[in-house]
């Protein structure tokens, strides 16, 4: 935990006449918008000094351009040359713990760590309620996730781009709308797909059926018995589950007496009846009970208990007797007649069930008829959950990721209200009406509490579009068009596990054979000896073993000693080694404790992984030690050797990048070859070697996914054609890296049973001066 007595630094960027570059738009609408004092602010001038006042009319925020509200620019404001080595090494907006040991970095690490300290500050406000469900806004990387690319990287670029064209190039025409807003209008267009959708349509049809339940109460019971009816009570208990809501909503505010205990106490039972009732009504499918009338007053609490008896009483001799004269019914009924009965129009789905339930068992054979009823079984409770699933109402993109306000809308705001006043000041508004549903949601936001007061702090233009430009019928046309596009698109959707599989066993020989025909073999060189580490006398948290059992945390050993002797291979004295992925701190406390002279950075994106790594090194006491919460591509100070172990699918591409624009060595074991894909930093194949070979995108991925068919059984058939893919995707990073001046090694981890992703890369740059420790 943070000293009480001190505060963390927020480093905010600045342009001229200290307006906000479009990167930081959502950390001071954030700000703002949460009421943080817990920090203190530090203004970066990473431009011209600027001879004009804040304030003077040349820097009028026509274009909706975010400024730096009366209460920031009080702050202190330093050069960028005059900055802490921690904030040097990462992109902007970046949060310094009060400790400078950890540094939080990129524009949605930000915000996230705004809310949390928010929140905390303040526990009355609910913001974590911004973190959304789980709290996952936000939280993946932009490789990953649609949110926060869109946040971190589609927006702010387009919306430089705009300001831009306004500023240097003139323009005085929209030729295109922006691809961030078209991706935020098709977003925003289609059904909601949060993880706990299904969930909160139950909640909503709770809600709608209390509403319409409390109004057909006030039309029925006008000018009769001022308490409520059981009826009323019935439908409430079934949809409340709180028991406190449940009494305020049937008796307002009397909780208290014998009256109510009796009145709850009668509610409950006939609950409990009608339940039952329904119950036998689905299963059997007969018609044996009635509904009862529950419209009797609940003040007459005697009456209603002798009365609830007597139902129950008749209730229950009616099912008897019914179930016993339909089974001895059901005995001579002859298939026939249920054929006939089926054929008939009268009643054919509860003909058709009890055909099922009458044939004759002596009739078919014991396992056919088993599977005949399983089968049955599965397709009456597939129906019966889909029937379920369309009587739920449908939820509604009132904001960006569903029905409540998250911290995605926060961050997106800023960008679509400039926009808004980009269009407005070029005089084309008619534009607008082809995004119907982000005109909506920009209504939504508006009429938040607090939001337009944080956009006139912020010097940004309140502009109220036509209703009609959000009308239905533009909604509508916009969904047909959307449909048109979503259908002449289908083929190029993602193909699900078991068309992955048929892919490979289908087209994968022939991959095969195509690289062999190019002399794309795949060879691996083994080098690495002695890297056992004498681990007992490590400190107790050095060891892996703090986190895994003990099995996982021998294999973890091994993968840790690999890459440690890769490592020593290439480090010198003095260096500056770069654990990227570093998770709980596996591999960059080791090297931190064996090589106190060198300056160990480690970088995770995952926050519980980090707050496990940040306490083990304060338990240790690592003074080499520094830690960055940012995604791979924030990181941008120098470095001499890159690591990584296990990083998941594009991380591994990202890290050996990063390394290649550094001429770093690097020791990176990768994971996850499945996971590929190309993003706006990294396509594959990585290699002019592959590419030239005519390697296409589909094909490449083909072998990553049968790179992921290894297991812990290293003797089978899939496990060595996968070990055979997992070598040709790394040999194609090897050339890449070979193309770039690297000498590259593709070894395996000792022993490569502590793995199925067992592959390691070792490189470094044939001018770059590596010596063994």
């Amino acid at each position: 935990m943070e000293p009480a007595e001190s505060k963390s630094t927020l480093y905010i960027e600045v342009g001229q006449c200290k307006t906000v570059p479009a990167s930081s738009w959502s950390v001071v609408f954030l700000y703002q918008f949460c009421a943080c004092n817990n920090y203190k602010i530090v203004l970066v001038d990473t431009q011209k000094n600027c001879s004009q006042s804040h304030n003077s009319k040349d820097t009028d925020n026509k274009w909706g351009e975010f400024c730096l509200p009366p209460s920031m620019l009080s702050n202190s404001v330093m050069k960028w040359s005059e900055l802490p080595e921690i904030v040097k090494s990462c992109d902007l907006p970046a949060i310094v713990d009060a400790r400078e040991i950890v540094c939080y970095a990129g524009l949605c690490t930000v915000l996230r760590r705004l809310v949390m300290s928010a929140d905390a500050q303040d526990p009355s406000k609910n913001l974590i309620s911004l973190l959304g469900f789980r709290q996952t806004s936000l939280k993946t990387c932009s490789e990953v996730s649609l949110w926060t690319k869109l946040c971190e990287v589609q927006a702010p670029t387009d919306l430089t781009r705009l300001l831009q064209e306004c500023r240097i190039e003139k323009r005085q025409r929209l030729t295109s709308i922006p691809e961030s807003i078209q991706v935020l209008e098709t977003s925003l267009s289609e059904p909601v797909t949060t993880f706990n959708a299904v969930y909160r349509q139950q909640k909503l049809k709770k809600t709608n059926l209390c509403t319409d339940n409390t109004e057909t109460e006030h039309k029925e019971g006008a000018g009769k018995s001022n308490g409520p009816s059981l009826k009323t009570a019935y439908k409430s208990a079934a949809i409340i589950t709180d028991k406190r809501k449940y009494k305020q909503s049937i008796y307002g505010d009397r909780t208290k007496g014998d009256e109510f205990k009796n009145e709850e106490t009668d509610v409950k039972k006939d609950v409990t009846i009608s339940m039952a009732q329904l119950h036998v009504q689905e299963d059997s499918t007969l018609n044996v009970v009635t509904t009862m009338d529950f419209n009797r007053s609940a003040s007459n609490s005697s009456r209603t208990t002798c009365a609830s008896k007597e139902e129950r009483a008749q209730i229950t001799a009616s099912i008897s007797n019914k179930s016993a004269s339909d089974t001895s019914r059901t005995s001579h009924v002859s298939n026939d007649e249920c054929a006939q009965r089926t054929e008939d129009g009268t009643k054919e789905s509860n003909s058709g069930q009890q055909c099922d339930a009458l044939t004759p068992t002596e009739h078919q054979e014991g396992p056919l008829q088993n599977e005949t009823t399983e089968t049955k079984s599965k397709k009456k409770s597939s129906a019966k959950k889909s029937a379920t699933q369309r009587s739920l109402p449908t939820l509604e993109h009132t904001f960006a990721e569903g029905p409540d306000l998250t911290l995605v809308d926060v961050a997106l705001f800023p960008y679509i209200q400039c926009f808004v006043a980009y269009v407005n000041e070029l005089g084309c508004t008619d534009v607008l009406r082809t995004i119907p549903f982000v005109l909506r949601w920009c209504a939504n936001m508006r009429d938040m509490p607090g939001v337009v007061d944080t956009l006139v702090e912020c010097g940004s233009t309140i502009l109220e579009m036509p209703s009609d430009f959000c009308c239905d019928e533009l909604m509508s046309l916009a969904h047909a068009k959307k449909r048109c596009s979503s259908q002449e698109t289908e083929v190029g959707k993602g193909k699900s596990r078991k068309a992955v599989k048929a892919a490979v066993k289908r087209e994968l020989p022939g991959i095969l054979e195509k690289l062999q025909r190019h002399h794309l073999q795949v060879t691996f060189d083994d080098k690495l000896v002695n890297t056992e580490l004498d681990w007992d006398s490590f400190p107790a948290e050095v060891n892996p073993c703090q986190d895994v059992d003990e099995k996982r945390a021998k294999n973890k050993r091994s993968q840790v000693e690999s890459l440690i002797a890769g490592v020593k291979m290439l480090a010198n004295k003095i260096c500056t080694i770069v654990d990227f992925c570093s998770g709980g701190g596996h591999v960059g406390i080791v090297l931190a404790h064996l090589l106190p002279e060198c300056h160990v950075v480690m970088i995770e994106n995952n926050e519980e992984s980090l707050r496990r790594a940040v306490d083990r090194v304060i338990s240790i006491g690592l003074k080499n030690v520094t830690l960055y919460q940012s995604n791979i591509d924030y990181y941008i100070g120098k470095f001499d050797i890159g690591v990584s172990l296990h990083a998941c699918g594009v991380a591994t591409d990202l890290v050996l990048s990063k390394c290649l624009h550094h001429q770093a060595a690097f020791v990176s074991s990768p994971c996850c070859y499945g996971g590929l894909q190309d993003t706006h930093l990294i396509t594959y194949p990585r290699s002019q070697r592959y590419q030239t070979a005519g390697v296409t995108c589909d094909e490449y991925f083909i072998v990553g996914h049968a790179a992921e068919q290894t297991s812990w059984n290293f003797d089978t058939e899939h496990s060595k054609r996968g070990k055979v893919c997992m070598g040709i995707i790394d040999q194609d990073r090897a050339s890449a890296a070979q193309e770039h001046g690297y000498h590259v090694d593709l070894c395996s981890l000792q022993p490569s049973t502590c793995s199925p992703k067992n592959n390691l890369l070792i490189g470094w740059h044939k001018e770059r001066d590596h010596c063994v420790l």
